[in-house]
């Protein structure tokens, strides 16, 4: 790394595209470990308490949107990183690159965000790391998994999907011819599965 061009001095992006926290690193570390992620589009740094936050998109470009005003930040995009030629890897997206060695290692998985009739829980993207799946009432999670694990070839265990529960009809009440001792009531229970 040759140095870097600080997009903004006050304020950070919000989490929405952010993949990696980093905490107790410089700015110089910070902008190295964007630089040798292809994932990483990105960062803002804390001077206090020295924390790094790498995002999967630059602020401008509609990946994390506007910028907090609460937050105060240095911001970099990565096209402000120079770097020297020589100096580079060509690893795929969801990889670090080790630059004295040039191979591409797996250190994280792509960010699982949404899921359609549910929510995913946990922030933490990191080989290893587990997430968790809380599906909207009326629907389960698919397959019955509700941990996914990133594993350390850079996928997660299981992609997460919500569907409607196997409903149960209503009782429905019979009515049977009268009797001597009045109306004689049964119910049909039917399961629909």
């Amino acid at each position: 790394m040759t140095g870097e061009s600080v997009d903004d001095w006050t304020q950070c992006p919000p989490p929405s595209s952010r993949f990696k926290v980093l905490i107790d690193v410089s700015i110089k570390q910070c902008t190295a470990e964007c630089e040798n992620r292809p994932a990483c589009a990105s960062l803002g740094y804390l001077r206090r308490p020295r924390v790094c936050e790498l995002y999967g998109m630059p602020a401008d470009k509609g990946g994390s949107g506007s910028s907090t005003a609460t937050s105060h930040c240095i911001f970099v995009n990565r096209e402000n990183i120079k770097q020297k030629d020589d100096d580079s890897c060509d690893c795929p997206t969801w990889s670090v690159c080790d630059r004295k060695s040039k191979t591409c290692t797996i250190k994280e998985c792509k960010p699982l965000r949404n899921v359609k009739h549910g929510k995913i829980l946990g922030n933490r993207y990191d080989v290893g790391a587990r997430l968790r799946v809380i599906c909207d009432a009326g629907y389960k999670e698919d397959m019955d998994i509700t941990t996914l694990t990133c594993a350390d070839y850079g996928l997660w265990s299981h992609v997460p999907s919500c569907v409607p529960k196997t409903k149960f009809n209503i009782p429905t009440v019979v009515t049977s011819p009268q009797t001597s001792q009045g109306f004689c009531n049964y119910f049909a229970l039917n399961y629909s599965l």
